[in-house]
């Protein structure tokens, strides 16, 4: 069965999964957005891992939510899912508007990451 998020694919053809940290997981989430190339797309995923890097952290996997996908949410529950039974846990995001799609307030999305013990970091101004 075809998956119905995007997974970011490196230009050389690997995934971000190919970064495994032993330490950590880290995933990125992000929203794509309307008039966004796929090039931009793919700076906009090397920014952040630019940021994860800044924060001596690797990239394990990356979450792309498709912009016309019903139902929304799928990146987020396929990265949550990542998330489940992993010690240390880190999410990488734009902004917290890239979960305004999500059904719910995106604070409130915000707080249930940082209930299930997921930190966040907001690397601002990527796009």
């Amino acid at each position: 069965m075809p998956e119905m998020f995007a997974t970011y694919t490196r230009p050389d053809g690997g995934t971000t999964s190919d970064n495994k940290s032993p330490k950590a997981f880290v995933a990125i989430y992000l929203q794509e957005q309307k008039e966004t190339t796929p090039k931009e797309m793919e700076l906009i995923v090397q920014r952040m891992e630019r940021f994860a890097e800044s924060h001596a952290l690797a990239v394990t996997e990356t979450f792309i939510e498709p912009l016309n996908t019903r139902p929304h949410a799928v990146a987020h529950r396929a990265m949550v899912t990542s998330l489940r039974g992993r010690r240390k846990r880190y999410l990488i995001i734009p902004g917290v508007h890239h979960f305004a799609n999500l059904g719910k307030n995106p604070l409130a999305v915000l707080g249930d990451l940082k209930a299930f013990d997921v930190e966040v970091l907001i690397a601002g101004h990527v796009e």
